[in-house]
C-alpha cells in the first residue's frame, strides 16, 4: 500500500487481495488538496494518485482595534480559538469575542470596539463643578453644587462617565428661599444657620431669629464657623444681636468676617438680624444657643470706677488700656472700647492713632462720634490730620464738622477739605494714536482728583485703549477712585466701563469718540494708571 503522508488508511489490510481498495483520508489540521482518497490493487499496482494533504492552519489571526487577545499563540492550528475583549476605557459595540481557525480561515467577525469615555459632561444650570477635567475619561467623576444662593431640591450631586454616558440624574438648583418671617426659638438650647448655609447666603437680604430662654437665665450663643463679608464696622453685611425681644434694644455684638467670640445677653430675650447688600457674600455662621445663669454680679462701683461683667471693679483709667484689668476682658471688649462711630474711643499715652465712621468710605449720615484723649500731665495734645474730607464751608462748618473740646470748652472746629486737584478738563488728545496717564504717574496721584481726556480719530474706526499698568484704589463697584470711559464726547454719552482696582485688560468705544473720567477721593491713592490709545476697525 502507498505511504501518503499526513493520512490515514481504512477498509484494507495486508496482505492485499487484487481488486482490494485502500481509501485514504486526511490527518486532523489537514485538508485534501488534490490526488485520489481511493487506491484498488490492480494486476500488483495500485491505480491512481497519491492524496495530497496540506495543512489547514491559519498564517495569522485578525488583528481588530483597541482590543486583547488571548487563548491563542502562532503558528495557528486548526480549530484553535483566540478570544477578544475590548481594550480598558473601551466597550464591545459588536461582533464576535472568539475565533476560531477552521479550514485556514477565521470564523466569526470583528469585534468592534468603541471609546467608553465621554465627550462632554451635562450642562446644569446654577451650578458649580469641580472634580473633572475634559476629555472626560472612562470612571471619571464630575461633582455637581448649587451656586451662591440656590440649593439642591433633587438629583445627583455626582455623575461618573460610564460606557460612554453619564450615570446619575440632573442635579436640580432652585433659589434659596428669601427670609420671610422672624425664627422662633426657645427651650434650654438649640441651633441655626445663616439660610443655605455652608452654600453661600444671598445679596440683598434680611433675616430674622427671636431666642427665649427661662425668665431667669440669661442666652449664650457660640458658632463653630463665620464667613460674612468682612468690614472693619461691619458695614456690609452683618449679623447684629440686640439684647432684647427686638431691633429697638440696645446691641449686644454686630459680628463679620471670621469671628466667632461668644456673646452673652443681659436678660433672656434676644433678636438677632442678618442683613447683607448688593456684593459680596460668604458662606455664613453656624450658631448654638444654650440658657446660662446670669453672672454674679458685685454692688454698683464707685463713681470714677468702671463695672466688669464679673463683679470687680477697676479705674475709669485703665479701662480699654490694652490689658486685662478686670480679669474677665469686659473692660477691653470691641462693642465697650469704641467711640460708637469705629476706631477706639478711649486713646492713652504718648501717640496713637483714630479714624472717622468707616473710613475710608464715607461716613454716615446723624454720626455723632467721641474720642477721649489722654496724656502725661505735663504734655499737649498735638493732632495731625493725614486726610480730611468733610462737608460744609468754613468758617461756619454748618453741616459736618469735627469739635475739638477741652475741660468742657470748643477750642477748635475742624475746616473741610481744599477743593479737588485739576487736571485740565478735559485734555484733547489728537490723532489716531497716543498716550496719557494720571497726574503726577508714576508717582501717587493725588486725593480729590478729577481729570478727563476727549479722544476723537478717524470716522469709521473705534478708540480702543490698552493700559501698561493701572493701579487705583479698589472697592467693589468703584465708588472711591475709578476710570470711568464714555462712549461719544462728554459724561452724558453712555458709559462703556468704570475701571479701578488692578486692571490689563483692552476697552474700547462702539464710535470714533471716547470721553474719560478720572476721580479721586479724599484717601488712599495709588499709582494710578499709563495708557495708550489707537485708531482701528470695528470688530
Amino acid at each position: 500500500m502507498p505511504a501518503v503522508p499526513n493520512t490515514s488508511v481504512t477498509g484494507c489490510a495486508s496482505p492485499y487481495s487484487a481488486g482490494e481498495t485502500c481509501t485514504y483520508q486526511c490527518n486532523a489540521g489537514f485538508v485534501a488538496d488534490g490526488g485520489d482518497a481511493n487506491r484498488t490493487c490492480i494486476n500488483g499496482r495500485w491505480d491512481g494518485r497519491n492524496l495530497i494533504c496540506s495543512s489547514n492552519g491559519c498564517p495569522s489571526r485578525p488583528t481588530v482595534a483597541d482590543t486583547v487577545v488571548t487563548g491563542c499563540t502562532p503558528p495557528y492550528d486548526a480549530e484553535e480559538t483566540c478570544t477578544y475583549q475590548c481594550s480598558s476605557g473601551f466597550r464591545s459595540a459588536g461582533g464576535d469575542n472568539t475565533r476560531t481557525c477552521r479550514d485556514g480561515d477565521w470564523t466569526g467577525t470583528d469585534l468592534v470596539c468603541k471609546s467608553n469615555s465621554c465627550p462632554s459632561r451635562p450642562t446644569i444650570a446654577d451650578t458649580v463643578v469641580t472634580g473633572c477635567t475634559p476629555p472626560y475619561d472612562a470612571e471619571e467623576t464630575c461633582t455637581y453644587q448649587c451656586s451662591a444662593g440656590f440649593e439642591s431640591a433633587g438629583g445627583d450631586n455626582g455623575r461618573t462617565c460610564r460606557d460612554g454616558d453619564w450615570t446619575g440624574t440632573d442635579l436640580v438648583c432652585e433659589r434659596q428661599a428669601v427670609c420671610e418671617s422672624t425664627t422662633m426659638l426657645s427651650g434650654v438650647s438649640g441651633a441655626f444657620t445663616s439660610p443655605g448655609y455652608p452654600n453661600n447666603y444671598q445679596n440683598n437680604q434680611q433675616c430674622t431669629w427671636k431666642i427665649t430662654v427661662a425668665p431667669e437665665k440669661i442666652v449664650a450663643i457660640s458658632f463653630t464657623a463665620m464667613d460674612i463679608e468682612n468690614h472693619h464696622r461691619c458695614g456690609y453685611d452683618a449679623l447684629v444681636v440686640y439684647d432684647g425681644p427686638t431691633s429697638a434694644f440696645p446691641e449686644a455684638a454686630r459680628r463679620c468676617g471670621h469671628n466667632t467670640d461668644q456673646i452673652l445677653t443681659t436678660g433672656h430675650e434676644v433678636f438677632l438680624t442678618l442683613t447683607s447688600d448688593g456684593s459680596i457674600t460668604g458662606s455664613g455662621f453656624s450658631a448654638s444657643f444654650r440658657a446660662e445663669d446670669p453672672p454674679t454680679i458685685a454692688p454698683t462701683c464707685s463713681p470714677g470706677q468702671f463695672s466688669c461683667l464679673n463683679g470687680n471693679c477697676i479705674s475709669d483709667d485703665v479701662r480699654c488700656d490694652g490689658n486685662d484689668d478686670c480679669g474677665d476682658g469686659s473692660d477691653e471688649e470691641a462693642e465697650r472700647c469704641q467711640s460708637g462711630c469705629g476706631s477706639p474711643g478711649f486713646i492713652r499715652g504718648v501717640s496713637g492713632s483714630f479714624t472717622s465712621m468707616n473710613h475710608p468710605s464715607q461716613y454716615s449720615n446723624n454720626a455723632n462720634c467721641e474720642w477721649t484723649i489722654t496724656v502725661s500731665d505735663t504734655k499737649a495734645v498735638q493732632l495731625t490730620f493725614d486726610t480730611f474730607a468733610l462737608e460744609g464751608t468754613p468758617p461756619g462748618c454748618s453741616f459736618d464738622r469735627v469739635d475739638i473740646i477741652e475741660n468742657g470748652e470748643r477750642v477748635a472746629t475742624l475746616p473741610p477739605p481744599p477743593p479737588p486737584a485739576g487736571c485740565g478738563n478735559p485734555t484733547a488728545l489728537p490723532g489716531d494714536s497716543g498716550s496719557f496717564t494720571s497726574p503726577d504717574y508714576p508717582s501717587r496721584y493725588p486725593n480729590n482728583a478729577e481729570c478727563s481726556w476727549t479722544i476723537s480719530v478717524t470716522p469709521g474706526k473705534i478708540v480702543v485703549i490698552r493700559f501698561a499698568s493701572f493701579s487705583l484704589e479698589a472697592s467693589g463697584s468703584c465708588n472711591y477712585d475709578a476710570l470711568t470711559l464714555y462712549d461719544g464726547t462728554d459724561r452724558n454719552a453712555p458709559e462703556v466701563k468704570k475701571l479701578c482696582g488692578t486692571h490689563s485688560r483692552e476697552i474700547a468705544t462702539t464710535g470714533s469718540d471716547a470721553f474719560l473720567l478720572f476721580t479721586s477721593d479724599g484717601s488712599v491713592t495709588q499709582s494710578g494708571f499709563s495708557a495708550t490709545y489707537t485708531a482701528e476697525d470695528p470688530p
